[in-house]
Parts: C-alpha cells; sequence; structure tokens
C-alpha cells in the first residue's frame, strides 16, 4: 500500500528498459570521446594547414572534417534508430495501458462474474452481451429503445434520457443525483457535458466489500483498520482498475473529469462546492480537521449546487481520465464532452483529502497519479451516462 503524498502532483515518465538504457549511454559516451579526440588533432592540423595547401594541394583539417561528420551521422543514425525504438516500446506499453488490468477497455467495457467484457447493465450470454446498458460513454446517450447513441449537438433532440423531466427521469437510482446539461468555464474553456448521473457520496467501504463478496471485485488493502472500523466511510487504497470494476459492477462507470467538476461547481464559476467561502472543518474534511476521512455525507453544509457531498475534502476521487494538459479552444467554441489525454497511465484525481490543505481544495486543483497505485487519501464515485 502506497501512503497518501498530497504534493506529488506531477507524473513520472516512464522507466526506460535497462538493456536500451545501457546501449544508449555507451553511444553517447562514444560520441563525446569522439568529439573530444577531434578537438585535440584540431591545433596541430590549424598549424600544418598552410604547409599542407603547399605541399600537396589538399587541406587537412578537411580530411578531419570528413571523418568527424562521417562519424558524427553514424552515431546519429544509431541514436535514432534506438529512439524510434523506444518510442515504439512506449507506445506499445500506452496501448496496453488503455485497457485495465481486467483486460476491459474503459471507461464503456466493464467485466461481469464470468469475465466477459460488457457495458454496464449487460451481462454475457455466450459469447453476447444482451440487455439494455444503464450507463452510456461520456457524449452518448440513450435513444428511445435504450441503446447507446452519439449525442446530437442539439440536446432538445437527444432522446428521453436528455430530459430530465421525462420518462427516463423516475429511474434515477437511490443515492445518485441526476445533472443536466451544463456549459461552464474550466481552464479557460468553454466545456459543455452531460447530462449524467452521479453518486451524491463517496462509495463506501460496506458498498465496495460487497462487491468482494460477489466475487467480483478484489480486496482493497486495509493495513491500519480504518475501513472495518468505520464501514459507512470511504474506500480507500483502491486503484483505478479496482475503482472502475466497482462501478461497472454496480451499473455505472467512473465519470470524467468535467462531469465531475459539472457535478462540484455547477455553471455559476464558483471556488468551491459550496460557493466562495474558505474552507473550514464546517464544510470539509481536510488537513487540520483530523488525519482521516469521516463517513460520507458529514458535512452538509458543503454540498454542491446539485446536493453532491464531500466534492472537496474527505478523500480525493478517481475520474475515468488520462492525465493531461487542459485544452483552451481560445474562444472558438465549447469543448463537448472532453475524456482527458488519449495514452498514459497517470489518471486525473479530483477534490483533495483530508490531508489537503486548504488551497487544494479549489475545484481547479487537479492531480496527476498512477492508475496502479493505490493511497490511502485516494477513493471514487461512480457515474451513469444518460
Amino acid at each position: 500500500m502506497l501512503l497518501a503524498d498530497p504534493t506529488n502532483v506531477y507524473p513520472r515518465a516512464s522507466p526506460m528498459h535497462p538493456g536500451r538504457a545501457a546501449l544508449l549511454f555507451s553511444l553517447l559516451c562514444l560520441a563525446a570521446l569522439s568529439r573530444m579526440s577531434s578537438r585535440a588533432l584540431a591545433q596541430p592540423v590549424a598549424r600544418d594547414a598552410a604547409v599542407g595547401r603547399d605541399a600537396a594541394g589538399d587541406v587537412p583539417g578537411d580530411r578531419s572534417a570528413d571523418a568527424d561528420r562521417d562519424r558524427d551521422a553514424a552515431l546519429g543514425a544509431a541514436l535514432e534508430d534506438i529512439e524510434d525504438e523506444l518510442e515504439d516500446d512506449a507506445a506499445r506499453g500506452d496501448a496496453g495501458a488503455d485497457a485495465s488490468a481486467d483486460g476491459c477497455l474503459p471507461p464503456r467495457a466493464v467485466i461481469d462474474r464470468a469475465e466477459h467484457c460488457c457495458l454496464p447493465g449487460q451481462r454475457a450470454a455466450g459469447a453476447r452481451c444482451e440487455g439494455s446498458p444503464t450507463s452510456c460513454a461520456p457524449g452518448e446517450t440513450h435513444d428511445r429503445a435504450g441503446a447507446c447513441v452519439a449525442r446530437p449537438a442539439d440536446d432538445a433532440d437527444a432522446g428521453t434520457s436528455a430530459q430530465l423531466g421525462g420518462a427516463r427521469a423516475g429511474a434515477v437510482p437511490p443515492g445518485m443525483v441526476a445533472v443536466p446539461r451544463g456549459v461552464f468555464r474550466a481552464a479557460g474553456s468553454a466545456v459543455s457535458v452531460g447530462p449524467f448521473l452521479i453518486d451524491a457520496r463517496e462509495v463506501t467501504a460496506e458498498a465496495y466489500r460487497r462487491c468482494v463478496a460477489a466475487g467480483v471485485c478484489a480486496a482493497a488493502p486495509d493495513p491500519y483498520g480504518q475501513m472495518a472500523a468505520a464501514a459507512t466511510a470511504p474506500v480507500v487504497n483502491v486503484t483505478w482498475p479496482m475503482a472502475a470494476r466497482y462501478c461497472g459492477w454496480a451499473g455505472g462507470r467512473l465519470p470524467t473529469e468535467h462531469e465531475w467538476e459539472l457535478a462540484a461547481r455547477g455553471i455559476d464559476g464558483r471556488r468551491h462546492p459550496w460557493g466562495e467561502r474558505a474552507p473550514d472543518c464546517t464544510l470539509a474534511r481536510h488537513g487540520g480537521c483530523g488525519d482521516a476521512a469521516l463517513r460520507v455525507g458529514a458535512l452538509p453544509a458543503g454540498r454542491s449546487p446539485f446536493g453532491l457531498f464531500d466534492m472537496a475534502g474527505n478523500v480525493a476521487e478517481w475520474t475515468a481520465d488520462r492525465f493531461g494538459p487542459r485544452a483552451d479552444r481560445d474562444g472558438r467554441g465549447a469543448l463537448r464532452d472532453p475524456t482527458g489525454a488519449a495514452r498514459g497511465a497517470q489518471r486525473v484525481v479530483r477534490g483533495g483529502s483530508f490531508a489537503s490543505m486548504p488551497a487544494d481544495l479549489a475545484l481547479d486543483a487537479r492531480r496527476a497519479v498512477d492508475e496502479r497505485e493505490a493511497r490511502a487519501d485516494v477513493g471514487f464515485r461512480c457515474a451513469r451516462g444518460l
């Protein structure tokens, strides 16, 4: 189990293969020695250059320069070959990282009890997945038959699920909140997201244990017994694939970063879920308020505009997105259902935790955490695409 490190906000580079690293180092050393020997020979050649021209009509320095250029070209070609091979390895590694440890491609594909990859809410029947999905991918919506289709540019015709007052509104599960389509500012860009459902509270240790008991989820390490002592506290020490698998078992998926932010911020640009007021211990569980998370929903004064609890503090939360720079459209129109970087093992974690400084609870704060890490201050909540 890796303990929380709230200061670790930078993605780490993937390690280079030891053999290739040694070869690259050797070639760099050879290039350096070559240049040193060239400089060592340069002075006598320069002193004798006039004699050489008079006697032979040729310039020894030119021959030396030609040899240096040939040697540098050969070394450069070798280095380029190694760089290309390393880039190919990185691409293969990133492609492998696209699939979770379960072998399914997030965020849509999840694993049922028979170890098949199906959409949330579906069940495997032989080689096929049957039933209507309960959740669609970001940028998709249910049509009137219950299938997932691309969300139209005009949400007024996005199927009954886009109309929160329509037929599917009554199907909002207990414990979830319906968030209508919203356009808000994020990192200088206008972002259009939704509609979707999201858990009002973080997933608890007790709820996660039910998935373990069902034989679907892997048990979360609990070396200090904090989850056993507080079943209604958020589950922690779960990797990103573990969180994604639970959400699939529960009929949903992890929220995208921008779904999470819309649910936490609303559309009025507020700094914290509750507004502009600085954090205190009545609004959010953060550093200085205690050394562990509270039970979920224990601080109702800190709720977001849509009524979500603990969107700042308590535990930070996994999102579906890979970490990368947030695009800025420079006024050229709103980004529509963005889903983060295309590659990489770093995932976006949002919301701050009981170990965070108050300044880190602002809704523009984001962290990069390797999806294979399990942290004592990181949990999650689930979403469903409408």
